[in-house]
């Protein structure tokens, strides 16, 4: 007698449904990690970006010894061949010049828009989450922006002060910053004659009335007297370590070279400012403060802008940020603070 077999055993109607759904997700994954991975081996080009490419500290030189007569005004760019990379964002001191070693300062509570590298207490019961911190999302900004305040790139020193705190705008109206870079040199002739400023040599004052340029208007952008413009100029220069010269007071700082890259931006302005950072900065030294108005003419510029800032009398740890933010709005596209040594050999002059 022919044994009997049993018949196979059907899917129910109701469990295909499931399947075919776990299938088409695990294909769907599938694909998705296809892509990402294509996207790590060939990352798409980058459009209509501003970045500073490298801030770099070349030397410490007197004011007289800056070639800033290019201060406020368009920067030279020159076209970045097509095909050509991006350069690595860098942030480095010169060998000659050696940072300080940090003071221990007071603690201060950290943003939440900064990432946090401590780790909550435990808890009772099971943790309610086991990912990491957020990391960087990498050195190349946009034009909008979600964080300014740069994620990466080397610095001379890891103790190096972090800005609290995140910023989107300007501080100051691009229409300030215009009114202030379009101040004739015989507005800055009369400032240096002024009895506040006859304690530095002439030249140092032309330098420091140029560098300060936006000493010279209001909020409303309108241009205030030369005695005025003169008594905050000898302000600020009084808190700046100096050396002196047979014509006067030569005030001290560090000549910071910047690399900015644009591409897709061209005539598109964009404006290169700086500011200092760090406990006690004197307020004028800590307001934002115009070097030059970018404007690419090609699909891809690039260029180096040399500014002058300076090395302050009090000692502590300062940063100086710099800044490249659309003229248009005030929006920033870029930020890179640097930290400042204490001490070098002067160069120049």
């Amino acid at each position: 007698m022919p044994k009997k077999r049993k018949p196979p055993t059907k899917v129910p109607w109701y469990k295909r449904g499931k399947t075919l759904i776990i299938g088409a997700g695990a294909l769907a994954a599938a694909i998705l990690g296809v892509l990402n991975l294509w996207d790590r081996i060939f990352p798409p080009p980058d459009e209509d970006v501003a970045r500073i490419e490298s801030v770099n500290i070349i030397k410490r030189t007197p004011l007289t010894g800056f070639a800033g007569s290019g201060i406020g005004r368009e920067l030279t760019l020159t076209p970045v061949p097509e095909g050509a990379g991006a350069s690595i964002r860098l942030s480095v001191l010169v060998p000659a010049v050696t940072p300080p070693a940090r003071p221990d300062l007071p603690a201060q509570p950290l943003s939440t828009d900064l990432p946090a590298s401590t780790v909550d207490p435990p808890t009772p019961g099971p943790p309610t989450s086991t990912d990491p911190p957020p990391s960087p999302t990498g050195t190349t900004p946009s034009p909008t922006p979600t964080s300014t305040w740069p994620t990466s790139g080397s610095s001379p020193s890891s103790e190096s002060p972090t800005p609290t705190g995140t910023a989107t705008f300007l501080s100051v109206s691009p229409e300030v910053f215009g009114a202030a870079s379009s101040i004739p040199d015989d507005f800055i002739d009369k400032v240096v004659k002024q009895p506040a400023m006859q304690t530095y040599a002439p030249p140092a004052g032309v330098s420091a009335a140029q560098l300060l340029i936006i000493e010279a208007v209001d909020a409303k952008g309108e241009t205030l007297p030369p005695a005025q413009v003169a008594e905050e100029l000898a302000q600020a220069l009084s808190e700046v370590e100096s050396a002196n010269s047979p014509e006067g007071e030569d005030p001290l700082g560090w000549t910071v070279a910047v690399r900015v890259d644009l591409e897709g931006l061209a005539q598109v302005p964009l404006l290169l400012t700086w500011s200092l950072d760090g406990l006690d900065v004197p307020d004028t030294w800590m307001a934002e403060n115009l070097a030059y108005r970018v404007v690419g003419a090609s699909p891809h510029d690039a260029g180096v802008a040399e500014i002058w800032v300076p090395d302050l009398k009090r000692p502590g740890t300062y940063n100086v940020n710099i800044k490249l933010s659309y003229e248009s709005t005030g929006l920033i596209a870029d930020l890179h603070p640097l930290p400042l040594p204490e001490a070098g050999p002067v160069q120049g002059g």
